[in-house]
């Protein structure tokens, strides 16, 4: 099954998207992490595996990747709007799952595969 969790960040938040994509591995997510942002890359890229523009903590398993954000709007706004653009630019995607910045995952990971199995969760 082809997953993708993604975010948004700009400014200061780029240390919650390094908690966020930590709880993640540490909790048994495998896929992509798509990370939408405004501004500069996170200090802490130096840290991760990378390959043509791709990162990877850990292993091949879980692929982190960045998008450039070119808009104005507030990120409270622009959500759906990119994860519609994650869904055409990763057409193999079956499951797309938004966290803000600041969350971290405290369950397994097979909660949120077993609860987005009934429709769609929010």
């Amino acid at each position: 099954m082809s997953s993708i969790v993604c975010t948004l960040y700009e400014k200061h938040y780029d240390t919650g998207v390094a908690a966020l994509i930590n709880s993640l591995i540490n909790r048994g997510f495998e896929g992509k992490i798509a990370i939408g942002y405004r501004g500069s890359l996170p200090y802490w890229l130096n840290q991760l595996s990378h390959s043509d523009g791709k990162y990877f903590v850990g292993s091949p398993a879980c692929e982190v990747v960045f998008h450039e954000l070119d808009t104005d709007w507030h990120f409270t706004y622009y959500k759906p709007f990119y994860m519609t653009d994650l869904l055409a630019m990763y057409p193999e995607t079956e499951r797309i799952y938004y966290f803000d910045p600041d969350i971290c995952n405290k369950c397994p990971w097979s909660f949120y595969e077993r609860w987005v199995e009934a429709g769609i969760a929010m």
